[in-house]
């Protein structure tokens, strides 16, 4: 009953998605304290830029769960239209929002504005533009606005850098070879730190940034992780296996697929793999790190609910996620 309604292409449901973001968000409006996540971020521009900025939009506790809770809605909402827009998957529905609303609530941790949330906003602009060059509308434009976006959430969060190299094979994958859209991919690279270095140099800290400060970055010690919850055990698990059985569906149905479908799921595999390369180069790793992973995790799970036969299994497993999730909620 459940998956069949989020299911429906019908626009009233997508309606219910900021419903269910705010009730899963409850237990964050009706605790007391605050819960700004603690979430290190390096960056060159000096570790923890993210967690600051963070720090500064939401110093007052109600506009901190509120802008999350805001922000989140928009994320979900984007990532279905983006999802519908490109055609990710083979038939369109509000699955993709619903999943990764689940997903982004699953933990008390995650129920704030996290700098995990900001960077994600970046990466969801970024996929969109990727997969608009299937279609070859003004791919130098889309390939520098991927670049420059991931250059520029790169200031904040200097590992998300890595995903460069998704458009780099997102090239490889959707366009024939061009020395144009190479350049303009390098030069959206760039560009960014180039107006930072303007910057530092009116302020005076040009020379200490790129010969100090900079490479201090890459000075830090081996992944530090953090022990999670033992309520968080349960959930992590039930998420792992939706993936598994979900990869299986995709296995299995990959050559049935159309090119053009194959392609993205391609793409979006990547986007997993250079995101948990991301994760692996931190210098400390904790639950709420883990949250860069589920734009694609969303959009596989989805995949498998969209495509499973068994409706009854299907209310089952959301059911149990969504009662795991009320449990660690109230624990």
């Amino acid at each position: 009953m459940v998956i069949r309604f989020f299911k429906s292409n019908q626009s009233a449901t997508l309606i219910v998605i900021p419903v269910v973001a705010l009730l899963l968000w409850l237990v964050t409006f009706t605790s007391a304290g605050s819960v700004t996540a603690e979430v290190r971020l390096p960056s060159p521009m000096g570790e923890g830029l993210g967690m600051r900025v963070v720090v500064w939009i939401g110093s007052h506790l109600l506009f901190n769960k509120i802008t999350g809770l805001i922000l989140l809605i928009l994320q979900s909402m984007f990532l279905n239209y983006l999802v519908n827009k490109h055609e990710v998957l083979y038939k369109r529905s509000h699955l993709p929002a619903f999943i990764y609303c689940l997903l982004m609530s699953m933990m008390t941790p995650f129920l704030c504005l996290h700098s995990i949330l900001i960077v994600n906003t970046f990466l969801l602009l970024v996929l969109d533009k990727i997969l608009s060059l299937y279609k070859g509308v003004y791919p130098l434009k889309l390939v520098f606005d991927a670049s420059f976006l991931i250059s520029l959430c790169s200031i904040f969060f200097f590992n998300s850098l890595v995903m460069w190299l998704l458009l780099v094979f997102s090239l490889v994958i959707l366009r024939p070879f061009s020395w144009r859209e190479w350049v303009s991919a390098l030069i959206g690279l760039i560009l960014p730190y180039y107006f930072l270095s303007i910057y530092l140099l009116f302020v005076g800290r040009l020379g200490h940034f790129w010969t100090e400060q900079f490479p201090s970055y890459f000075t830090h010690d081996w992944i530090q992780i953090n022990p999670i919850p033992s309520s968080a055990v349960f959930l992590f698990s039930m998420t792992g296996f939706l993936l598994l059985i979900a990869f299986n569906k995709l296995r299995k149905n990959y050559y049935k697929n159309m090119i053009k479908t194959r392609n993205f799921q391609s793409i979006l595999m990547l986007y997993l793999l250079f995101a948990l390369i991301s994760l692996a180069l931190l210098p400390e790793l904790n639950s709420v790190h883990f949250t860069l992973l589920f734009v694609p995790i969303s959009i596989f799970i989805s995949y498998y609910f969209l495509s499973a036969k068994k409706q009854w299994w299907l209310d089952f497993l959301v059911l149990v996620w969504i009662g795991l999730i009320v449990l660690e909620h109230i624990s």
